[in-house]
Formats: C-alpha cells, structure tokens, sequence
C-alpha cells in the first residue's frame, strides 16, 4: 500500500495500481514457483495470481480512500 497510494489520486486509480502491483508480486512468486516445485500446478498459479491481483487492486482502493479522510 506505501507503493501505491503516492501514486493514487483517486480511488480507482489505487484498485489499478494495486492490481498491477498484485500482478507482479504474485505473478513472480506463481511463476517461479511453477518453475521449481513438482506439485506446483498450472491452475493453482493462475488462480493464486488472481487472488494477488484482486486483493492487492482492494487494499490499494481502501488505502487511498482511507488516506483521503485524514487529509
């Protein structure tokens, strides 16, 4: 959330920084997992980067909306 709020003007703008952010931290962590662990599957990466990117477009939303009523 300290990456994405700077960069946040609006509410909506911090669901897409915080997706992109999700994006890329979880999509590095799936995908090197896919690369080195046997039991590791194709699905369980595609949804678990889902699940990041969704979570993360959520923090960031709240974030800069809860950074709004302190200012």
């Amino acid at each position: 959330a300290a990456l994405v709020a700077p960069r946040a003007s609006t509410v909506l703008a911090g669901a897409g920084w915080g997706a992109c952010f999700g994006l890329v931290v979880y999509g590095v962590y799936d995908l090197t997992n896919l690369a080195t662990l046997r039991d590791w599957t194709s699905v369980l990466t595609l949804v678990d980067i889902a699940w990041g990117t969704s979570a993360c477009a959520l923090a960031g939303a709240w974030t800069v909306l809860v950074n709004g009523w302190w200012r």
